[in-house]
């Protein structure tokens, strides 16, 4: 979205695919009034989503999560670079963790890129070499983190709210199936990439 962010080691490097997650909450935001939005971004790393969406977003406040005290170091300081820091709530915890005190809070618009590939994936060297482990791998297959947090994801949304995930290019199907299964859950879908790959999970929460 055209704005710098400081990151290092401790945090992904941001990709042009997560700009089509912000693309579509912007849409549905849009479309749906809700412009002083409560926004939660799980697994918040360098806050590209996060900070993002409290710049395009002049009224919405938004918390951001990671269980990694470097991606909360850099989230703040990339909400303070960008001036929107007021706005911004910033929690270190494992989202599934029993010291996370955004349990029971009911968001508008719940977001996250979190770890999704296989851990015995091929990666290329500059990705291998320099980008850390917990931030990349979800497991055996990929997708395990997902499906162990998508009740809570489901649960941190208000009525009518929206979930949106970035997904492996091959976990369409998978995170469907499982979306099927997650109570509270309505409408999944998944928007394809550049590439034409699967790449977001989309899903309301039920009225």
């Amino acid at each position: 979205y055209g704005r710098p962010f400081k990151v290092g080691a401790g945090v992904l490097i941001p990709r042009p695919e997560t700009e089509l997650l912000v693309d579509e909450a912007l849409r549905w935001l849009k479309e749906s009034g809700r412009t002083d939005a409560e926004v939660l971004d799980v697994g918040c790393g360098s806050g590209a989503i996060a900070v993002t969406m409290a710049c395009e977003v002049a009224d919405a406040h938004v918390a951001a999560i990671d269980r990694s005290a470097a991606a909360c170091g850099f989230t703040s300081a990339n909400s303070q670079e960008q001036g929107v820091m007021d706005r911004m709530k910033i929690v270190e915890s494992d989202f599934m963790g029993a010291d996370n005190h955004l349990l029971g809070k009911k968001f508008d618009l719940v977001l996250s890129n979190p770890p999704y590939i296989a851990q015995n994936a091929e990666l290329m060297p500059d990705v291998k070499n320099h980008e850390p482990a917990e931030a990349l791998f979800g497991g055996a297959q990929g997708f395990e983190l997902i499906e162990t947090w998508l009740p809570q994801l489901a649960a941190s949304l208000k009525p009518g709210g929206l979930l949106l995930v970035e997904i492996g290019y091959d976990q369409g199907e998978k995170i469907l199936q499982l979306a099927n299964k997650t109570e509270g859950l309505q409408g999944p879908s998944v928007i394809k990439d550049f590439s034409g790959h699967p790449r977001i999970f989309r899903a309301t929460k039920q009225l």
